[in-house]
C-alpha cells in the first residue's frame, strides 16, 4: 500500500510500480497528479489496484474524469473517494451522480482535523453524521472512522503482520504511531512483532483499525 504526500509525483514512479508489482500486489493512494495515461499502458491492472482521492478545491472535475476513466478503459479497479471537509460537503451529491454515470465507485472519508476552530469529526453535526455514515460502509467503519471510538488498549497486528514504511526505511506500527518507530527495513536484523500487541494510540484515523483483534472471537 503505498500513499502519503503524492505518490504519482515521486521520481520514477512508474518504473518503483513496474518492479514492486512484479513481487506483490500494490494499492495506491493517489489524487492522480502525475502521468496517468503513460502509467495506465505500462503497469499489469492485475497487480495494481488504485484508490483515488479527489479534492475539488485542489483538482478540476473534467481532467480528473478523463484520468479515472482512462485507468478504468486499461482494467484497473477502484472507486474515488471524497472527504467530507467542511467547506465541500454541500457538493457531496453532486460528485457523487458525476462519477456513478460514468461506472465509477463513490465513497466518503471523515475529516480528521481543524477547520474554523472546530476539531472533527467531533464537530460534526448529527446530520452531517448521518449524511457521511452510508457512503463509509461497514459498521466498524463508522465506529472507528466517523465516530473517533477510542482504540488505545486493544489489541491489534499493527506491527505483527502490517507496518507502515516510510521512505528511508523507518518503521512504524501504523499511521497514528508514525512519531515511534519501532526499527528500519534496511536493518538486516529487522523484525515485525512475534504477536499482536496492544494499541498505543488514542483513536484511529485511518482504516488501520481493520489490525484490530477481533475481541468476539
Amino acid at each position: 500500500m503505498i500513499t502519503g504526500g503524492e505518490p504519482t509525483l515521486y521520481p520514477n514512479f512508474i518504473e518503483l510500480i513496474e518492479e514492486l508489482s512484479k513481487l506483490h500486489t500494490v494499492k495506491i493512494t493517489s489524487q492522480l497528479s502525475g502521468d496517468i495515461y503513460t502509467l495506465a499502458r505500462r503497469i499489469n491492472p492485475e497487480r495494481v489496484v488504485f484508490d483515488m482521492n479527489f479534492h475539488p478545491m485542489e483538482a478540476q472535475l473534467e481532467p480528473y474524469l478523463k484520468k479515472v476513466l482512462c485507468l478504468k478503459e486499461h482494467g484497473f479497479n477502484g472507486g474515488v473517494c471524497y472527504l467530507a471537509y467542511p467547506p465541500q460537503m454541500d457538493k457531496i451529491a453532486y460528485y457523487q451522480t458525476e462519477f456513478q454515470k460514468n461506472g465509477i465507485g463513490f465513497a466518503l472519508a471523515a475529516f480528521w482535523g481543524e477547520y474554523n476552530g472546530k476539531r472533527y469529526p467531533e464537530s460534526y453535526t448529527e446530520e452531517e453524521k448521518e449524511l457521511i455514515a452510508p457512503y463509509l460502509g461497514d459498521m466498524k467503519r463508522i465506529v472507528y472512522h466517523l465516530e473517533g471510538k477510542k482504540t488505545k488498549g486493544k489489541l491489534c497486528r499493527a506491527g505483527h503482520v502490517y507496518a507502515s514504511v516510510k521512505a528511508d526505511g523507518t518503521v512504524t506500527r501504523c499511521g497514528p504511531l508514525s512519531h515511534k518507530p519501532i526499527g528500519n527495513l534496511f536493518d538486516s536484523s529487522f523484525r515485525l512483532f512475534e504477536a499482536p500487541m496492544p494499541c498505543e494510540a488514542e483513536v484511529c484515523p485511518c482504516d488501520e483499525y481493520v489490525w484490530l483483534v477481533d475481541e468476539s472471537k
